[in-house]
């Protein structure tokens, strides 16, 4: 399973359903990820209206940061190092985890529920 279908799964238990109309019925499936609600005429993908918008960090370091975060508290450039991404990124990701969530990090576990992290592992050419 990869994280896309995962999160997916997680987003919408029934079907995916329309971020903008909130229809289920009139979606098409469209390449990498998107999908397009043909009553509204609007592109979506999991990551539309989260706080995994408008971000190129994979979805696989989101997840992993969620579990990090969750787990015990870290330094941007902690999660950094241990993501293997950016300073930068580790710092976007770990304040907006921190504006959804506050700064209890009993929250954050609940942005998803955690089943099996090793069966999250994505299958792009970028994998460490």
């Amino acid at each position: 399973m990869t994280p896309r279908e995962y999160l997916e799964g997680v987003r919408w238990p029934e079907g995916v359903r329309c971020t903008r109309c909130g229809r289920g019925e009139r979606i098409t499936i469209r390449k990498d990820g998107y999908y397009r609600c043909n009553a509204c005429r609007f592109d979506f993908t999991v990551r539309t209206g989260t706080v995994l918008a408008r971000s190129h960090v994979p979805l696989e370091k989101w997840i992993q940061a969620i579990e990090l975060l969750a787990a015990q508290h870290r330094t941007s450039a902690e999660l950094a190092r241990e993501l293997g991404i950016t300073l930068k990124s580790a710092w976007l990701v770990r304040r907006r985890l921190q504006r959804a969530c506050g700064e209890n990090p009993v929250n954050l576990a609940s942005v998803l529920s955690f089943q099996d992290p090793r069966k999250l592992r994505g299958r792009g050419k970028k994998m460490r």
